[in-house]
């Protein structure tokens, strides 16, 4: 295996990966709304989403560092498809908010199962082959390729989304399976895979959250970029939150003081109010 290769099957593959995600990101919260959840529902499902990106994070980079990247990037994608086809029978089977919630927090530990795996099976396999340049332009051409993937499956997704809100879902869970194909092929030079036990499992858990620390929010050149981006997104997540609570009493100055009328817009349904942070709203089912 050489280095370009193991650079072209990484763009390849984390390509694809965001294309078949984004297919989704523009029309999810449409989709819940059809399957019968308010506003506020909606957004509670997609908080359960982050919260388990959050929970599992840890946990499965132990998954990754032990039983092999290809393992964590395959129960990733295997969590997903199962994940993503449960989303779109959800709505034909009757269940409501709790099942989507449940659903959410599944697709969340999915992401987790990919995050940083991925790349480290990149480092590993350049360094293995001697690869004496410099990484970052590679990282650069994934962000690219990430661009571009999000933008081509935004806007497929929404055109999908036009003749049915469900296809993107599926088409999204039929891509996944030649993505499963090519993990499933790659190789992992220079892992030194361990076993992983339940009694060691606190330990692993450990060094990941101090690596994480040791080369993140202890680092120079990270520390501000991550103090920047947390600040951006409180910012936009408090914006989008004002405006979203502030909207029944708009409501309220427009219309007829009717007692009536005042129920309804200080109403949840009337006004979105809740938890209206979008960035992961758009991504939830991703």
């Amino acid at each position: 295996m050489t280095a370009q290769r193991i650079i072209r099957s990484y763009l390849t593959i984390t390509g694809l990966f965001n294309g078949a995600l984004a297919l989704i990101w523009g029309v999810n919260t449409l989709f819940l709304l059809q399957a019968g959840l308010d506003i506020f529902h909606v957004m509670l499902v997609n908080a359960a989403f982050s919260f388990a990106e959050f929970l599992f994070e840890i946990p499965t980079g132990v998954v990754a560092d032990t039983l092999g990247r290809r393992a964590s990037l395959l129960l990733c994608l295997f969590t997903l498809l199962g994940s993503t086809l449960a989303y779109v029978a959800l709505p034909a089977l009757g269940f409501g908010f709790w099942p989507f919630a449940l659903v959410s927090v599944l697709l969340g530990l999915g992401f987790t199962f990919w995050s940083g795996a991925a790349e480290a099976w990149l480092v590993d396999a350049l360094k293995h082959v001697g690869y004496d340049q410099p990484i970052e332009p590679v990282f650069a051409k994934s962000q690219v390729a990430f661009g571009v993937a999000m933008l081509i499956g935004t806007t497929a997704g929404g055109l999908l989304g036009q003749l049915d809100l469900r296809v993107p879902y599926v088409v999204r869970a039929i891509l996944l399976v030649p993505i499963i194909v090519l993990t499933w092929r790659l190789e992992e030079p220079g892992l030194q895979r361990r076993a992983l036990r339940l009694a060691t499992l606190p330990a692993e858990m450990k060094a990941v959250l101090v690596a994480g620390v040791r080369h993140g929010l202890k680092h120079p050149v990270v520390r501000p970029l991550a103090s920047t981006a947390g600040s951006a997104t409180s910012s936009t997540c408090s914006a989008r939150s004002w405006s979203g609570s502030t909207a029944w009493w708009r409501r309220w100055w427009a219309w007829p003081r009717s007692p009536a009328t005042w129920r309804w817009a200080a109403s949840p349904r009337a006004s979105g109010r809740g938890p209206a942070c979008s960035s992961a709203a758009s991504r939830s089912a991703a």
